[in-house]
């Protein structure tokens, strides 16, 4: 059995959903009725840690209406 450390290694890409992963659950709307996501900054560092990391990050989003 190989250790967490080892498996960890093999990851190459990290997967996240927007919603729920890196925006807050607020949503503004801007003068032409789009929408405004809010995110932390600290999000933006941390994607670069990973980058740096050899993992390529990934963010998918899907909006049903």
């Amino acid at each position: 059995m190989s250790s967490p450390q080892s498996r960890a290694a093999t990851i190459q890409r990290l997967v996240m959903d927007v919603d729920g992963v890196l925006a807050n659950r607020q949503i503004y709307c801007g003068e032409t009725r789009e929408e405004l996501k809010v995110f932390d900054i600290k999000d933006g560092p941390g994607l670069q840690l990973v980058n740096k990391a050899g993992v390529k990050p990934a963010i998918i989003t899907d909006r049903f209406d």
